[in-house]
C-alpha cells in the first residue's frame, strides 16, 4: 500500500476514535440507557462541549475533582491509623469507597506523607502531573503519528502534509472524553495513558527495556497491564519481558515491606468482589459499564 494512503487511513482512525465515536456513544447513552432528562439530539453536541470545558482546568489544576485521590488518601489514612486492619476492609467494604487498586499504587503517596507534604499539596501534586500528562500525550501522539508517516517521499514528508498529521492528531486528543474527563475528574488514568504513551514510544525507538520498565511501573496501578507479560514473552521480547518483571517484583517487595503481607494479599478479596459485580454509571464507557446499563442494574458497593 503506497505511503499516502497510509497517511489517509491514519487521519480517519484517529478522527473516528477521537472525533466520532465519542459522540455516537453519548447519543448512544443518551437514546437508550443514559439519562432520559437529557434530548438526545443534543448528546453529540453536548459530548464535545463537555469535552471543551473539560480542558479549561488545565489552566487552575487545583480545581480538578479528586476522583482517584479521594479512594487513595482514605485508604492511606486508614493504614496510618490502623495497621493491623486491612484498608480494603476499612475503605472499600464497610466505607464504600471504590478504592481498587493494588496498595503498590499508594506508595508514591506515602512517601510524599512520610516527606511532611499534607493532603492540599499532593492533590496539587497530582492534578499537576494530569496536566502535564495530558500535554505530553498529545505531543507524544503527533511524535508517533509523523514517525509513522515518515519516509514516504516528498508529498508526505512536506511541511504541509506534518501540519495536517499534527492538527489532525491533537484534535483527536483533546477531544477525546476519556482523556479530558479523566483529566477533569483528577483520576490517575491519565497518567497511566501517558505511561502507555511513553511506552509505546520507547517501543518504536529500540527501547524495549526502558518501555518495560515503564509497564511494569503500571502494573503497580493497574494489574490489567500485566497483559503484557503474556504478550512479550509470545513475541520473543524477552529483554522487555525481564525488565517489566524486574520493575513488579521491586515496587511489590517495598509495598510488603511498607504495608504488609496480609493488607497486600487482602488485594484479592476486592477482585473478587468486583468479577462478581458491575458498574452502571453514564461515565462509566468501558464494555462492562455498556452492558451493565443495558440490562438497567443500578451501582452495587456491598
Amino acid at each position: 500500500m503506497p505511503r499516502g494512503l497510509h497517511l489517509g487511513w491514519l487521519l480517519l482512525y484517529v478522527l473516528v476514535n477521537g472525533l466520532i465515536l465519542n459522540p455516537v456513544l453519548s447519543s448512544f447513552n443518551a437514546i437508550f440507557i443514559g439519562d432520559h432528562n437529557l434530548p438526545s439530539v443534543s448528546a453529540a453536541r453536548q459530548a464535545i462541549a463537555t469535552n471543551l470545558s473539560d480542558l479549561a482546568h488545565l489552566t487552575s489544576p487545583g480545581d480538578f475533582d479528586n476522583d482517584s485521590l479521594g479512594a487513595m488518601l482514605p485508604a492511606l489514612k486508614s493504614f496510618a491509623a490502623n495497621p493491623q486492619v486491612s484498608p480494603y476492609q476499612a475503605v472499600f467494604f464497610h466505607d464504600n469507597v471504590k478504592f481498587q487498586y493494588p496498595l503498590t499504587s499508594l506508595l508514591p503517596l506515602y512517601f510524599l506523607q512520610r516527606l511532611g507534604v499534607g493532603d492540599d499539596d499532593q492533590s496539587t501534586i497530582f492534578n499537576s502531573a494530569c496536566c502535564i500528562a495530558l500535554l505530553g500525550i498529545l505531543l507524544l501522539s503527533i511524535f508517533i503519528a509523523l514517525r509513522l508517516n515518515r519516509g514516504g517521499g516528498p508529498n508526505t514528508s512536506a511541511w504541509s502534509t506534518r501540519v495536517i498529521v499534527s492538527t489532525t492528531v491533537a484534535a483527536a486528543c483533546l477531544l477525546f472524553y476519556p482523556i479530558t474527563r479523566g483529566l477533569e475528574l483528577g483520576q490517575i488514568q491519565t497518567i497511566l495513558t501517558f505511561g502507555f504513551t511513553a511506552a509505546f514510544c520507547c517501543w518504536i525507538w529500540g527501547r524495549e527495556k526502558t518501555s518495560g520498565v515503564i509497564l511494569g511501573v503500571m502494573v503497580l496501578v493497574k494489574p490489567q497491564y500485566a497483559l503484557f507479560l503474556v504478550w512479550a514473552p509470545l513475541r520473543k521480547r524477552f529483554g522487555a519481558f525481564v525488565s517489566c518483571i524486574a520493575a513488579i517484583a521491586a515496587g511489590v517487595i517495598v509495598s510488603l515491606c511498607v504495608f504488609g503481607f496480609h493488607n497486600n494479599m487482602d488485594y484479592l478479596k476486592v477482585l473478587h468482589f468486583i468479577g462478581l459485580h458491575g458498574e452502571s454509571y453514564a461515565t462509566n464507557q468501558s464494555m462492562n459499564g455498556l452492558l451493565n446499563r443495558l440490562l438497567r442494574r443500578q451501582p452495587h458497593m456491598g
